[in-house]
């Protein structure tokens, strides 16, 4: 069993509405925007993670499956404010093709998080 470095309830997605229930037609839309415009979701990924080291690390670290969900719906969350059932709802709009993508994309950043080849770029190391 790990250890959390820190409460849930002080998480950066936890802080920032992840798990609201309620949600606009606009959030889902910008939601499967994003998730659809691999570049972008690529950028705002690595961002997020970068700027959510806490949330990051038990999401990323400590969850063996839900990895590229988390990271999808983080990723809304810190874009563009949609909680994760917006992201969800999202998901069930997109293509299989689309959803391969992102999923591809997700896979992207995590390497790079767990230290990939371009692990000193995300982080400056």
């Amino acid at each position: 069993m790990t250890t959390l470095s820190m409460p849930w309830s002080e998480w950066e997605d936890y802080l920032q509405g992840m798990y609201r229930s309620a949600w606009t037609p606009e959030s889902v839309e910008a939601s499967r925007s994003l998730l659809t415009d691999t570049d972008q979701f690529f950028e705002v990924a690595r961002e997020m993670v970068r700027h959510w080291p806490h949330a990051a690390q038990q999401n990323l670290r400590h969850m063996w499956s839900g990895r590229n969900a988390w990271l999808g719906q983080a990723s809304c969350l810190y874009c563009h404010a949609a909680p994760a059932g917006a992201t969800r709802e999202a998901w069930g709009r997109m293509t299989n093709a689309e959803q391969t993508s992102a999923n591809l994309t997700a896979r992207q950043v995590r390497s790079e998080w767990e230290g990939g080849d371009r692990a000193e770029t995300l982080f400056g190391a």
